[in-house]
């Protein structure tokens, strides 16, 4: 059993990472028929949602098995972002192999519990797991995990797979940007959804003047914007005003 992995949020200055997992009953060959199915960058917002419409469609139709899972920005802040995509993913995992098994996931589990959940679902089904990753690392998982990894590089323009699983974090992230919006309007987060844009830098220097920025750190947080530095040259964080 192949399952297919790509995440969305690794570089933006606010807010949480997701991650997209993807089983797929299609072959490869009936996946190509589906023109939206590529890298999610190169999609725009519009043909974003089309795409993720029409994997809703597919989901519906039992014929592709997904989970999205993310990661908060106090985490990011505090263990970086690799610790964060593994956690995601190991996240994801737990959910999904409850889905494929059909039972009920547990709030919380252990590295041992989701190592516990692959096995049974290889003694049962008598097949190997291979978890497919877009990029160049696959984030220590095949030691962590004890599951057969492989790396594509541009596996999200290369394999339909990947590029479901892009559009699944991609979209579920900006979905959650545009509710994130409402609460901070003065952020603009429906138009660059945390991304470092100019207009981004701008919202930020103008709503925290109070200080004398030094840089703005690609922090992730939800409550950190920026870092500054007092007048007594202490560097602090604060949270972002709300007008």
């Amino acid at each position: 059993m192949e399952i297919y992995f790509d995440e969305a949020g690794r570089g933006p200055l606010a807010w949480p990472l997701y991650i997209g997992l993807v089983i797929s009953k299609l072959s490869h060959k009936e996946l190509k028929t589906f023109p939206l199915f590529r890298d999610s960058k190169k999609l725009s917002e519009h043909q974003r949602e089309a795409a993720f419409e029409q994997i809703e469609t597919l989901i519906s139709e039992g014929k592709l098995v997904t989970c999205t899972a993310s990661v908060e920005a106090e985490f990011i802040d505090e263990y970086g972002v690799t610790k964060a995509i593994f956690f995601a993913i190991c996240k994801g995992l737990y959910q999904l192999f409850h889905t494929l098994l059909e039972s009920k996931a547990k709030r919380k589990g252990s590295l041992e519990d989701l190592k516990l959940l692959f096995q049974t679902r290889e003694i049962e089904h008598h097949e190997k797991i291979l978890l497919v990753l877009d990029g160049k690392s696959d984030f220590w998982l095949w030691k962590a995990l004890e599951i057969m990894t492989k790396t594509v590089v541009h596996g999200d323009d290369r394999l339909a797979e990947i590029s479901i699983a892009s559009l699944l974090a991609k979209v579920g992230r900006d979905h959650e940007m545009y509710e994130l919006a409402k609460s901070y309007p003065q952020y603009s987060f429906e138009h660059h959804k945390g991304y470092g844009t100019k207009a981004h830098y701008e919202s930020i220097k103008k709503l925290n003047s109070m200080v004398s920025a030094l840089f703005i750190e690609n922090s992730f947080s939800k409550n950190t914007f920026l870092i500054g530095k007092s007048k007594n040259g202490k560097r602090f964080r604060f949270s972002p005003p709300n007008i």
